[in-house]
């Protein structure tokens, strides 16, 4: 299945023949957003979300042996609101086949920024009150002048 076409497989079902190794690219915008895949129960299926909302609010039934099934998410909410990630395959020492989801990619980004602006901040009223307190030690009191008495 070829989704390189804006909407083209959205809100529909695309079914993948059993025991056949099925690829289903989503490159375009929202171009499976919504849709049902049903991939081989006993095959490789590979689902490639490659574009902005491309795989976003998808139903995937994944082959029902662990490891067959792949999902790779690059684009601007490409796998928001997937139904679920496929199962890696237990012998594998690492789980190649599980990107980590664009909006936790944006959630870790945004909350660095947020502590390291906060960090900063604290950091410049620290420097700015010893300095102040600084100042304030070593300023000697104003001398009043008397001033003369004229009668």
């Amino acid at each position: 299945f070829n989704g390189n076409t804006s909407d083209i497989f959205r809100d529909l079902s695309l079914n993948c023949t059993d025991n056949i190794p099925c690829d289903i690219d989503c490159m375009a915008t929202r171009s499976c957003n919504g849709a049902t895949i049903y991939c081989p129960s006993n095959a490789p299926c590979n689902v490639n979300c490659n574009g902005d909302h491309s795989c976003s609010q998808a139903t995937i039934h994944w082959p029902s042996t662990p490891g067959l099934g792949t999902l790779v998410c690059d684009g601007p909410s490409a796998c928001q609101e997937i139904n679920e990630w496929p199962e890696p395959d237990p012998n594998t020492a690492t789980n190649e086949n599980r990107e980590m989801p664009d909006s936790l990619l944006l959630f870790g980004g945004v909350a660095l920024v947020a502590v390291c602006t906060c960090v900063l901040c604290c950091c410049v009223v620290f420097l700015y009150k010893l300095r102040g307190n600084k100042n304030s030690k070593n300023e000697q009191p104003e001398q009043v002048q008397p001033v003369a008495n004229i009668s």
